[in-house]
């Protein structure tokens, strides 16, 4: 028994040992496998990359898709055997390159290489497949002089989806400049307060981590309309002067009347009845007082024309 006991012994340290040794080892081989992740735009070329060194011959090199195990090109021998259309691979450095992306190109791609004729690699490349981003808009919300300040806002927008949008000013831009903070949606505002009217330029940018696209805006407050004071006062001129031809052309008709009703007296004598009629006629206030109370109100108007 106790020889068994010892030879029992010896097999479980042996395993142990073993364990011991060789375990951290195929940790660390499974952990040799690179993951990378790249990025792609619709109706462009990708290329994924698996930055081979030069001095490093590839002997063969193997791609395929991860999950359904699809082969895309084989290279061995020297010769390149392509199994799907729209695919290359450079035999150099190993790279794939994919032409005019689709949404169905975003997946898990994986590729076995073997260099030198001894090394062996497997690399897993995610290919993820994005909107091409478009310019950014920019609309002028504000402009407008403020206690001779000069308000500007802006707004900014873009048609992509999942970038972010922020706000650049010119180099020489030394005033208070006040955005929103950089955010994963389609519009952006800024506004700023310029101590003088001068010329600002403000840059929207678009961005999604791996490309962007700007549109600059430049300009500046308009400058204050003042209307002339002489082109209103030509006016009430105009009105006072035709306002007294009008009492002139009256008060000459009355005059007119009266000397011909004199005239009248002497040459035939009235009667007593068309007497009383004249003279009820000519009592009547046939639009003096009332020409009168308009010349004031027209005096006192006047003087609101021009300030």
């Amino acid at each position: 028994m106790s020889v068994r006991y010892c030879l029992y012994q010896m097999l479980l340290h042996s395993i142990l040992v073993i364990s011991i040794i060789f375990l951290p080892s195929c940790v660390c081989q499974a952990g040799n496998d690179n993951e990378r992740k790249v990025t792609g735009y619709l109706g462009e070329q990708v290329v994924l990359k698996l930055d081979v060194k030069p001095t490093q011959k590839l002997t063969s090199i193997q791609w395929s898709i991860y999950k359904n195990v699809t082969l895309i090109a084989l290279f061995q021998h020297g010769v390149l055997i392509r199994y799907k259309n729209g695919f290359d691979v450079n035999t150099t450095s190993g790279d794939l390159i994919i032409k005019n992306l689709t949404a169905n190109d975003a997946l898990k791609y994986r590729v076995d290489l073997e260099i030198n004729d001894e090394d062996q690699r497997t690399i897993y490349v995610q290919l993820s497949v994005q909107d091409q981003i478009s310019k950014p808009n920019i609309t002028l919300l504000h402009s407008f002089l403020d206690a001779e300040k000069c308000v500007i806002s802006l707004k900014c927008s873009s048609l992509s989806n999942k970038i972010f949008l922020s706000w650049k000013h010119e180099h020489e831009f030394t005033e208070h400049f006040s955005s929103d903070c950089p955010n994963v949606t389609r519009e952006s505002v800024m506004w700023t307060s310029l101590r003088t009217n001068r010329p600002v330029s403000f840059t929207c940018i678009a961005t999604d981590g791996n490309r962007s696209e700007s549109r600059k805006w430049s300009g500046k407050c308009p400058e204050p309309v003042y209307t002339p004071c002489t082109s209103r006062g030509t006016g009430a001129a105009i009105v006072f002067t035709g306002l007294l031809m009008i009492i002139f052309c009256l008060c000459c008709k009355g005059c007119l009347y009266g000397q011909c009703t004199r005239e009248d007296e002497t040459t035939s004598p009235l009667t007593k009845q068309e007497k009383q009629a004249n003279k009820r006629a000519s009592e009547k206030p046939f639009g003096k007082k009332f020409i009168l109370f308009l010349f004031c109100v027209m005096v006192q108007k006047g003087s609101m024309f021009c300030p």
